[in-house]
């Protein structure tokens, strides 16, 4: 029969804090960082910044500074580099202190970098990566519509061929970090009888023609900077399609 363990070594695995265990040294360092960062910047701020109802614009700003907004970037576009739990690592230790801040970073690199990395031309990487990479840019998914909600093969935005771009014509809601974002990453279909098969992804950058955001009224979660988009022909060169035509579902899983 095994011998039992000591109650000096049960004592010492129980003292563990067991969010370390499996992590690299430089994980673990990374753990420190962030949430020292998180417990003395940010979580003071939070409960004024609800009673106003404001956006975390300034702390944004820093956590870019800090790079965490570049966290699935790759260095040569300035990012961070980091591997995916390293990542899971910064979100969670932000999440801790600010669900605004944490969602930044999740749309910025899950949804909007991610999508460039592998799916980008590099025309597209060096002009955009840099920009999130260092958080000079916010960016915002315009996904899901007012009819088919996160159904996104019943996306009713349109994308029009005509000439050398598209021009994209339709709605969005719910749309996190919309107001204050600079590149806009805007899933829009050929062909809605096309299903998936039609869906495109597009980026739109802020200032085009026609591309419109306002704040959306909300009971709770307001400061989360939720909008609505309008694109009222919102005209764009064929080098805003991320990922080919009708590639759109791919694009995004």
């Amino acid at each position: 029969m095994p011998d039992e363990p000591s109650a000096t070594l049960t004592h010492d695995l129980t003292s563990l804090d067991r969010a370390e265990i499996g992590l690299t040294p430089e994980q673990r360092a990374l753990r420190r960082a962030v949430r020292e960062f998180a417990r003395a910047e940010i979580a003071p701020k939070v409960d004024e910044l609800e009673r106003l109802g404001q956006y975390p614009r300034e702390l944004v700003r820093e956590v870019g500074r800090l790079g965490y907004l570049g966290c699935l970037i790759p260095t040569e576009y300035g990012g961070a580099g980091l591997d995916y739990t390293s990542y899971g690592i910064v979100c969670e230790e932000l999440a801790w202190a600010d669900w605004v801040c944490a969602s930044t970073v999740s749309i910025q690199n899950s949804l909007v970098a991610s999508s460039l990395v592998r799916w980008g031309m590099e025309e597209q990487k060096r002009r955009y990566l840099p920009l999130l990479a260092s958080g000079a840019w916010l960016s915002s998914a315009c996904l899901t519509e007012p009819q088919g909600g996160s159904d996104l093969a019943a996306i009713e935005t349109t994308a029009v061929r005509d000439g050398d771009g598209y021009v994209l014509s339709g709605e969005k809601v719910f749309i996190s970090h919309a107001n204050h974002a600079s590149l806009y990453f805007v899933l829009a279909t050929v062909d809605r009888a096309l299903k998936h098969r039609g869906v495109c992804a597009f980026l739109v950058e802020r200032g085009t023609p026609g591309f419109s955001t306002r704040p959306l009224a909300m009971h709770t979660l307001k400061r989360g900077d939720t909008a609505e988009v309008r694109l009222d022909e919102v005209r764009v060169p064929a080098s805003a399609l991320l990922g080919g035509e009708g590639n759109g579902f791919r694009v995004v899983g």
